[in-house]
């Protein structure tokens, strides 16, 4: 109990009152005695026996109810704007686009992290296209309630985007980024928030030569048109002063000047050639909350001095950078962004750069997950007990936080695959997976040759996130599943899969799946339609049927498996199938022969 307004004498003498000063406490109270030994000392009184006390612990409906209020009052307050309407959530928008930082910071001891993936919209002029790529990863953490720490990394190595005129060999091109940042807030009102956004960073910049693993072929620089390559450690960084103005409970807009220090030029042992050099501008963004889970968000980068993109002539200029997206919040824990821009560089001072070579269209998604945010479970009409993966169709079934899934395939072609599933929120699995294909046994097109590879080693990333649960009055559970990653070959080649999971329980012992797919490559990418049947005979035994129709530019192919599970932590699959593989493009070639193999899982 908490006194305010009272000095600490009258909380003492309020307190000697009570406990020793009430007339009625001698009705109840008991002499105390005080017993000696035969050294004048006082006796131990056995009889007294001192133990901790713990209070009834709370029920778990209680513990839901008090989870969902301080979720609630945690939406209020993570606007920064606090408010006692219903404010939503927008820590998520740290950046809207990295070229215009917004002002917002993390709370204290917040956390966040995001994997980000960015592709063009448009295929390459080059033949065979280039999928010109580029992935990051951003961290961020709340000092305090006024200032937020950043960590972020970026990685591309694809070829330029355009034919370069004028050269022997068409360039390759390495673009690694590392740093930090900070933001501090500086002035805060009920309708105005004012930050200082600061960023120093490590920049890789390599041009000419190869960059897969083991290649030994070469290519033309950019800076001096030589074989020779380029080989650059920049130190960057970039300075601006964000300010968000409140427009509406709902509505914000941002206003940023930036100063971007990037260098003038590059040099090796016998030439140089000039880059991007010192760049200044102003930002403009807007953001609105549709409600507590939908966020759209847009930004546009006018740049004052400086150049922040070059042309197939090798010509550096000026370009206006935009940015629109969305984020939606799958659960406390995690969120989805998708954007469209023409911003290639993904950390705060490569942000105002354009794709190298051109000025184009670019998609890019975003997986972001806040562990230390406030979760509750999920009052559901319908038990989705857990009860392992599909082969080559995915099904709505996620493990539950803070448990992990291995499995293992192996078939008669002696091609392994090894995936791992974690639950981090209630509604998001994470996964990994990773695995070589003997393309010897299996038919050849360009997507497998390109994607997959002839023995080379496979990884991907990626999640599955449920968006809709079947209820009472809602037959479906329906969710998106999303992965990226490459082929770790000469080129690196990758490539983004996307999928729509829905599977509807027809009787106790039947499941039907249905999962719309695509894998968005850099030519004619394969799309088709995965189904499946689940027909559990028992406690013990399953079948699985499985078919994949193509669509567009895809084969079809089937899969049988007869499933072995004795409990719900382990599982053997005896599969026969003419799939390529179980693992995401895999999925939509068809093999050349039918083979057959098992498959291990386990949870933990």
């Amino acid at each position: 109990m908490i006194f305010k307004n009272n000095s600490n004498k009258f909380y003492a003498y309020f307190l000697f009152v009570i406990f020793f000063g009430n007339p009625f406490l001698i009705f109840f109270a008991e002499e105390i005695k005080w017993d000696l030994d035969a050294n004048n000392k006082f006796k131990k009184n056995n009889k007294l026996k001192w133990e901790k006390y713990y209070p009834e612990k709370i029920s778990e409906e209680s513990e839901n109810e008090f989870l969902k209020y301080k979720f609630q009052k945690d939406s209020k307050i993570n606007n920064y704007f606090v408010s006692e309407n219903n404010e939503v959530k927008t820590n998520e928008l740290l950046y809207l686009g990295f070229a215009v930082p917004n002002s917002y910071v993390m709370h204290k001891k917040d956390f966040m992290i995001y994997a980000d993936q960015q592709f063009p919209y448009y295929k390459s002029e080059l033949e065979k296209g280039a999928s010109n790529q580029n992935y990051s990863v951003f961290l961020s953490y709340g000092i305090n309630d006024h200032m937020t720490l950043m960590g972020f990394f970026s990685h591309s190595d694809d070829p330029l985007y355009s034919k370069i005129n004028n050269i022997e060999k068409q360039p390759a091109n390495k673009w690694i980024s590392s740093g930090l940042g900070s933001r501090i807030n500086i002035f805060k009102s009920n309708k105005l928030l004012t930050s200082l956004d600061t960023s120093i960073e490590s920049w890789y910049v390599k041009s000419g030569g190869c960059n897969g693993i083991g290649c030994e072929s070469n290519s033309s620089n950019i800076f001096d048109k030589t074989l020779d390559e380029f080989k650059n450690l920049n130190l960057i960084g970039s300075f601006a002063l964000p300010s968000t103005f409140k427009i509406s409970r709902r509505t914000n807009l941002v206003v940023s000047p930036k100063l971007t220090f990037l260098p003038e030029e590059q040099v090796n042992e016998n030439s140089s050639g000039s880059f991007y050099g010192l760049n200044s501008g102003i930002g403009l963004g807007f953001s609105h909350n549709f409600n507590e889970r939908f966020h759209i968000y847009n930004s546009t980068y006018f740049p004052l001095s400086g150049k922040n993109y070059f042309d197939e002539n090798l010509t550096f200029k000026k370009a206006i950078i935009y940015n629109f997206g969305f984020n939606y919040s799958i659960d406390p824990k995690v969120s989805f962004q998708s954007y469209l821009t023409n911003s290639f560089g993904a950390t705060p001072a490569t942000g105002i750069l354009t794709i190298p070579s051109n000025n184009n269209l670019i998609l890019g998604t975003r997986l972001i997950y806040k562990p230390t945010s406030s979760d509750f479970k999920e009052n559901s009409d319908i038990s989705n007990e857990y009860k392992f993966e599909g082969l080559s169709v995915t099904n709505t079934e996620i493990i539950k936080p803070g448990q992990i899934l291995i499995d293992f395939s192996f078939d008669n072609n002696a091609e392994i695959w090894t995936n791992i599933n974690t639950g981090i929120s209630r509604n998001f699995n994470f996964e990994i997976s990773t695995g070589r294909s003997n393309l010897k046994q299996n038919k050849e097109n360009y997507h497998s040759s390109t994607y997959v590879g002839s023995n080379l080693q496979n990884i991907r990333f990626g999640g599955k996130a449920i968006l809709i649960k079947q209820n009472e009055y809602f037959p479906i559970t329906s969710g998106i599943r999303m992965t990226f990653g490459r082929a770790l070959g000469d080129t690196w080649p990758g490539y983004l899969f996307l999928e729509n999971i829905n599977t509807i329980n027809l009787f106790e012992k039947f499941r039907f799946n249905i999962t719309p797919k695509i894998a968005w490559t850099d030519s004619d990418s394969p799309i088709a339609l995965g189904s499946s049947l689940i027909f559990d005979i028992n406690d013990k035994y399953s079948i699985i049927l499985e078919r994949n129709t193509a669509l567009k530019n895809a084969d079809s192919n089937f899969t049988s498996a007869l499933r072995i599970s004795k409990n719900r932590y382990k599982f053997i699959d005896l599969y026969v199938s003419d799939a390529l593989s179980f693992n995401d493009i895999g999925e939509m070639i068809n093999a050349k022969e039918t083979y057959f193999g098992f498959k291990l899982g386990f949870k933990f």
